[in-house]
């Protein structure tokens, strides 16, 4: 899965119908068939916010793991509060004849394999121990679409990791989405977007980066949905994951040093530590991360909750809104613009 053992991470992103989570769960099933779960290596099964994670833990986890990877390992996977558990059903699917099922259960009770946690409330579980963890599962990395962004999705990811590993180098992280756009605010923390399907190696950040084509089946039936149809057969929507991304490649990219006239305006803070430096330039204004040292009245948050710390301006908030629709920024890079992007629409709405 990972290559070896240098690589930590992998983000699997598009391939909308190629089973990605069924992937992941086939996985987990041959891993505990081969007695590899035990007490001392278990799994951590992540997703976005607490309302994602409860929609899973609904009906003791019915919409957890594929029905067809449970009854292709005859396996039955179950949640108990946060805890994730795999029984051994009987060889034939029934229990004997005559056996109450509830009778059946306590002499077949399931194994702790893992555990299941959203990344919004990263904060509840600082101090837990995790030493058992040995691979977390990142699924549907992507917000909803019109999901009000009250938190910072890469900020809590990285410190829900950072939770769960403390100083340990043993563990595996896998990531999956569905386009690029949504999981714009994941990859910009690896400073790379692929332009193109395929496979890249990010030695730096020992990271292995899948973009994947939509299976042909799931392409067949997106063209027969509704949404598609109403959608102008996806012109509209989010729907196709190969044009899907316009907006996203849309920024204008050059190097501050393409600019022979520009001028140092602030450093913008929306947390602690994510901050992007603004310059006034000839045709606008650029956004980048540089090494400049500024001074005190040179910062400026633009997340309220910091005020008291760097203080916050509510006029250059509004000013920065207007210029984003108005397109008037330059961007360091790609990566650099998807992530002030998705910063920006953490602290306000660009609607």
């Amino acid at each position: 899965m990972f290559n070896g053992q240098y690589y930590k991470f992998l983000a699997i992103i598009g391939g909308r119908g190629i089973g990605k989570t069924y992937g992941a769960w086939e996985y987990i099933a041959r891993q505990y068939k081969k007695n590899k779960w035990s007490i001392l290596e278990k799994f951590m099964w992540l997703r976005t916010t607490d309302k994602a994670i409860q929609g899973l833990k609904a009906q003791s986890g019915l919409k957890l793991c594929d029905q067809g990877v449970q009854h292709k390992y005859n396996i039955k996977v179950y949640v108990v509060g946060n805890n994730i558990y795999i029984r051994d059903m009987p060889t034939n699917g029934t229990i004997p004849l005559g056996e109450d099922w509830e009778d059946w259960k306590k002499k077949h009770p399931g194994t702790h394999v893992g555990y299941l946690l959203p990344v919004s409330t990263f904060y509840e579980v600082k101090g837990t121990e995790w030493n058992d963890v040995k691979i977390i599962f990142f699924d549907e990395v992507n917000r909803e679409r019109g999901e009000r962004k009250t938190f910072d999705l890469a900020y809590a990811f990285i410190n829900q990791i950072e939770s769960i590993a403390r100083l340990r180098q043993d563990l595996r992280v896998v990531m999956m989405g569905n386009t690029i756009d949504d999981t714009s605010e994941i990859l910009g923390q690896l400073n790379f977007i692929p332009r193109k399907f395929g496979t890249f190696k990010l030695r730096g950040k020992r990271t292995i980066v899948m973009y994947l084509r939509d299976s042909n089946a799931f392409k067949e039936k997106r063209a027969e949905s509704l949404a598609y149809i109403f959608s102008n057969r996806g012109q509209v929507s989010s729907l196709d994951n190969e044009t899907a991304n316009k907006e996203l490649f849309s920024p204008k990219v050059k190097y501050i040093s393409q600019f022979p006239n520009n001028k140092f305006m602030y450093r913008i803070y929306f947390t602690h530590s994510n901050y992007f430096d603004l310059y006034s330039v000839k045709d606008g204004y650029w956004i980048g991360v540089t090494r400049i040292h500024p001074g005190v009245h040179q910062m400026f948050s633009f997340n309220p909750d910091l005020d008291g710390v760097i203080r916050y301006d509510r006029d250059r908030v509004i000013m920065l809104k207007k210029f984003y629709h108005m397109k008037h920024f330059h961007y360091q890079s790609e990566p650099i613009a998807a992530k002030f992007k998705a910063a920006l629409e953490t602290v306000i709405s660009l609607k």
